[in-house]
């Protein structure tokens, strides 16, 4: 065999190889996704603790301990046409404090979004700002004598 043919025949067998991956991903046109990210058209409602809420982001844990995160809904386009987070949402989140029980009404468009939130329970009415003052008062406080 001459340096041409073994060439060729390494070039079919690579090919027949190659062939059926490629008819597979072809088939599949849907984007490869993570198991945990949610559908596009997935929405819901979730009660739960806050644990973080920095610049329009906060993070709730539910009861079954699964923390998520959740923003405010984007208005209007990119940011230099004047688009952003909503307004009022966010005035809302500013006045929600760690520790507060939450329920959220979510929707998701590429983050979940803050449709609704109320406070169900505010953190000095047995949340966690309260457990983590207590804790505190006890570390400082002075060995009593008996």
């Amino acid at each position: 065999m001459t340096k041409f043919a073994i060439i060729a025949a390494s070039l079919t067998v690579a090919a027949s190889l190659l062939a059926p991956m490629a008819t597979a991903r072809a088939e599949s046109k849907e984007p490869e996704k993570h198991a945990d990210a949610p559908k596009a058209a997935e929405h819901g409602t979730i009660t739960g603790i806050v644990i973080s809420n920095e610049h329009n982001k906060l993070q709730v844990k539910d009861a079954d301990g699964k923390t998520e995160t959740y923003v405010p809904k984007w208005i209007g386009g990119a940011p230099k046409d004047g688009g952003g987070p909503d307004k009022e949402m966010a005035g809302k989140l500013e006045k929600v404090n760690v520790g507060d029980k939450v329920k959220i009404e979510w929707s998701f468009e590429e983050h979940r979004r803050i449709l609704a939130i109320t406070v169900v329970e505010k953190a000095g009415q047995g949340g966690l700002k309260d457990n983590a003052k207590d804790k505190e008062k006890h570390e400082h406080s002075e060995p009593r004598d008996k």
